[in-house]
């Protein structure tokens, strides 16, 4: 969801102060069940259990943890993220 009102908030960019992966796991995009091995799929969803801290303190869990879902699509030259949201 995107609110003007955030302004540069909105943005993972401008905003995140401090990110990394804790943990993962690989999701059909369509069943969203989860995956062992992606195959010959060419879009995999992900859960990505991260450390995430905000420069605006709102923003922040109060463990800093959050679980977020990349969407990711198999290009001829690899792996690219199309989407990457708060909810499958």
């Amino acid at each position: 969801m995107y609110n003007v009102e955030f302004g540069n908030n909105n943005s993972l960019v401008h905003n995140i102060v401090e990110a990394k992966a804790l943990s993962y796991k690989l999701l059909d995009p369509e069943s969203l069940k989860e995956i062992d091995k992606i195959g010959d799929r060419t879009k995999i969803e992900l859960s990505v259990e991260m450390h995430l801290v905000w420069e605006d303190e709102t923003f922040n869990t109060p463990n800093n943890n959050a679980i977020r879902f990349p969407i990711m699509v198999k290009y001829s030259n690899g792996w690219k993220i199309e989407s990457f949201g708060t909810g499958p």
